[in-house]
């Protein structure tokens, strides 16, 4: 999932000093799940099988030397689930 233009937020300010190489290559984006997976669940959920999950985040820390962490401190068995 790709985010809106952030030119001049801080969520760019944030991208620049934590990944710069990342920040100067691709937008900002949340990887969800694997696109090979995706047209399984999007089928899964139209299919009301399952419904989207609802997930709650903690606060970000950094991740390897590449990105952020936002961990998941709800809703991770529904996600799971998908």
């Amino acid at each position: 999932m790709f985010l809106p233009s952030l030119s001049g937020t801080i969520e760019e300010e944030v991208r620049k000093r934590v990944v710069p190489v990342q920040q100067g290559e691709i937008p900002a984006h949340l990887t969800l799940c694997r696109k090979r997976d995706l047209a399984a669940i999007r089928e899964r959920v139209r299919a009301d099988a399952l419904r989207p999950p609802d997930l709650a985040f903690g606060k970000a820390a950094p991740f390897s030397s590449c990105g952020l962490l936002l961990p998941c401190l709800a809703g991770l068995d529904s996600f799971s689930v998908l």
